[in-house]
């Protein structure tokens, strides 16, 4: 072995024709390898304090004059190590596991790599699963997705938010998507990833707080309700799949979700309709008694073999219907195509829901039963302590709201005047 000054000229020498070629730094320990293949490395040989055999360590960066001085460094505290008896292969070892750990939490704390385990873990049994993907892809993966999470700010976040509260954040299709209600909503979803994720990392702390919000929930909250002319209106158009759906929402007062997902071994034999607490929203079960009306547009859906649903898709029997935007605007379409173009006010699916409270009311329908009838939880000791189930008193209810609905929809002709009990003389 050659003792030489690395300089530049002899780290950069020409490979050895065959075998390779080590060369001791007359300034430290360190010792220069070239092998025929051109591959240059920087070693260390010692011995270990009361070991017989010694050992070779190697640098980790290859052999270069901008490495040179750490390297000889690295060189002298690796031969003292040994001396003193410390075999600096444990030190190695535990450094290469300590950034091995490191690069795993790195590739860990990545935000798409969170949502993905946010949406796996936490979100699937949701049932709003698919509109979560939709805004945490949509939304949130857009430059952020390659991005720690640790380094997604307050800033960064009300910046995204200000640019899909204005409507001007821009799709793969070149459309603008956005306002300042789907902002709370991404809002919302990005607050629920975050502090799950903040269960999992002690080290992690949301930096959402309160106050991003773009709206009030009070000023969201719509008192749209069906009027009897209106629904008039809209009954003779609900035809088909779509049209069974709606006339359901109208007879159980659920909600859409709960409704499309209806399945057939669900329904008992004495016509109660059991939502599993899984679908349901207020994570119980739900029961819900189906009166003749109710019950007759079950029963008028073609069943389809290998798919309980009562409301399929077409194209696939196995999943419920899907699309509800296209078959709403359909919908809408006809109404206005029968009113000579004019179309009805804006309205919306849920406003039936809205539209069904109310008509219980105007049959005089116990609050709390109607309550209960819409699944909504019941404040105070009641609600805590009363397991009652209530189906008879929900059973009339609903046969209360099926009776207006019928008068509603086939209204007494104007010229029929009602008598009156005659008085007794």
């Amino acid at each position: 072995m050659h003792r030489k000054l690395l300089t530049p000229p002899v780290l950069e020498q020409r490979p050895p024709k065959s075998g390779r070629v080590e060369i001791r730094d007359s300034l430290s320990p360190l010792v220069l390898r070239i092998t025929a293949r051109g591959n240059r490395s920087f070693i260390v040989r010692a011995r270990i304090k009361g070991q017989k055999q010694p050992i070779r360590l190697t640098y980790d960066s290859p052999a270069h004059i901008s490495v040179l001085t750490e390297a000889r460094t690295w060189a002298v505290e690796t031969v003292g190590s040994c001396r003193r008896g410390v075999d600096p292969r444990r030190d190695r070892s535990s450094d290469e596991a300590a950034v091995q750990a490191a690069a795993e939490k790195q590739a860990r704390d990545r935000f798409g790599a969170v949502a993905d385990l946010f949406l796996e873990k936490h979100a699937t049994a949701n049932r709003s699963y698919a509109e979560n993907k939709r805004i945490v892809d949509f939304y949130l993966r857009p430059g952020w997705q390659d991005r720690q999470i640790d380094e997604i700010r307050r800033p960064d976040i009300v910046a995204r938010l200000d640019l899909i509260e204005t409507g001007a954040f821009m799709g793969r299709d070149g459309k603008t998507y956005g306002g300042p209600v789907m902002a709370d909503r991404v809002l919302a979803q990005l607050r629920k990833l975050m502090n799950w994720h903040a269960t999992r990392d002690p080290d992690f702390v949301s930096p959402i707080v309160k106050g991003m919000a773009r709206t009030k929930p009070k000023d969201r909250a719509r008192t749209r309700v069906l009027s009897d002319d209106e629904i008039r209106l809209i009954w003779p158009h609900l035809t088909g799949t779509y049209g069974a759906v709606l006339k359901s929402l109208f007879y159980t007062a659920q909600r859409l979700g709960e409704v499309a997902q209806m399945q057939r071994d669900q329904i008992g034999a004495d016509g109660v309709w059991e939502i599993p607490a899984v679908v349901y929203k207020g994570k119980r079960p739900q029961f819900v008694p189906l009166t003749l009306e109710a019950k007759a547009v079950v029963d008028a859906q073609p069943e389809v073999d290998g798919s309980s649903l009562v409301f399929p898709a077409q194209r696939d029997p196995s999943k419920q219907l899907a699309n509800w935007s296209a078959l709403k605007a359909a919908l809408d379409a006809a109404i206005t195509e029968s009113r000579d173009g004019e179309p009805l006010p804006h309205w919306t699916v849920h406003d039936i829901r809205r539209t069904c409270r109310t008509l219980m009311s105007r049959a005089r329908v116990s609050p709390d039963i109607s309550e209960r009838v819409l699944g909504h939880a019941i404040p105070g000791v009641a609600g805590v302590y009363d397991r009652h189930a209530y189906v008879e008193e929900k059973r009339e209810a609903l046969e209360a709201l099926a009776a207006l609905l019928d008068r509603i929809i086939h209204p007494e002709p104007a010229n029929v005047v009602p008598l009156g009990r005659r008085a007794v003389k």
